[in-house]
């Protein structure tokens, strides 16, 4: 039997989870029913550029208010798929956000990561990290007398870096058998307020929702960096500032559950590699409770999926109404 290759990130887990269907069109197939950018989706990506920006700066030591001249500067260029007003909007509450929080409660940590967690493009072997620009390991760099440095753009110093907005490929299982990979992309790897290393999540949201702690994403960050502190900080874009607009919830994970939930993840993925084999002949179970969707969104692929029970029309369907988006990765 040749060996299961398995590559998911969160969001992938999850949509199995909720209906195998959704996940086949939406990640497998690659349909969309449109490829407009939604605005509120659009903000949140906004906002977390702004601190990405923000934070690389303060890990290079600078202070709070020196640190946000890149994101003033981004945001001046104005080149971003976003209405002018949305974008002043998000910039002011960002820099709000800043002037709450200064730069001595979250200290982004410089470094890298774990031998086995991969920084940099994708790579089939997961044995080392990778530089940025060109694809060389770090090995290659060092072996070449770079001093940490690009081969390619001696001016780049790759080592160490802020770990800011930093995507991961985490070798989940690697046997004859198996290659699970978990994906995914963290905003802040830092040291925290009391001392401990954290992983901080910035949730940007038009109305108030306080998300679930022990969630698979924040599950996975805890896992893949072994920290036992996730901090979702929350960035809330209502019109007038009140004391629920900035918040920040810490979630503790035990080094017990992080190790319990990796068995539970591993056993995941061999469930979905099962059932992903079988359903490339058989077909994907659909889960009609999944319809209705999240946050008065219905589920984009109902037109697939309600009253057509042939080939013929369900690919009808698909053409009319769907077409094919980019292949989604995290990072």
């Amino acid at each position: 039997m040749p060996r299961q290759i398995l590559v998911l990130d969160s969001s992938q887990i999850a949509t199995w989870g909720e209906c195998n269907q959704q996940w086949n069109l939406k990640y497998n197939e690659n349909l969309t029913s449109s490829n407009n950018i939604r605005e509120d989706m659009a903000q949140g990506t906004y906002g977390h550029k702004l601190l990405e920006l923000y934070y690389t700066n303060i890990a290079l030591g600078m202070k709070a208010t020196d640190a946000w001249h890149d994101a003033n500067m981004f945001h001046a260029q104005g080149d971003f798929p976003l209405s002018i007003g949305k974008r002043e909007f998000v910039h002011k509450r960002c820099w709000e956000y800043v002037g709450v929080y200064n730069q001595n409660d979250i200290i982004p940590m410089m470094g890298q990561p774990e031998k086995r967690v991969i920084f940099g493009p994708h790579t089939s072997s997961m044995d080392h990290e990778y530089c940025l620009n060109c694809g060389a390991t770090r090995d290659v760099v060092i072996a070449a007398g770079q001093n940490g440095t690009c081969p390619q753009n001696p001016q780049t110093k790759l080592f160490p870096k802020p770990l800011v907005e930093q995507g991961f490929s985490y070798p989940l299982l690697d046997t004859p058998e198996y290659l699970f990979v978990l994906e995914g992309r963290i905003d802040v790897m830092a040291t925290l307020n009391n001392g401990s290393a954290g992983v901080v999540d910035h949730k940007f949201q038009g109305r108030e929702r306080s998300l679930y702690g022990k969630s698979i994403q924040f599950r996975n960050y805890a896992m893949v960096c072994d920290f036992n502190y996730v901090v979702v900080n929350y960035i809330r874009l209502h019109q007038a500032i009140s004391e629920k607009t900035f918040v920040r919830d810490t979630i503790y994970f035990s080094s017990l559950e992080k190790a319990l939930w990796k068995k539970r993840l591993i056993e995941k993925f061999k469930i979905i590699a099962k059932q992903r084999a079988l359903a490339n002949t058989a077909g994907f179970e659909k889960e009609e409770s999944a319809c209705s969707g999240k946050f008065g969104y219905p589920c984009e692929f109902t037109k697939i999926c309600n009253d057509n029970f042939d080939l013929i029309s369900i690919n009808a369907v698909k053409e009319q109404f769907f077409k094919k988006r980019e292949v989604w990765k995290p990072w």
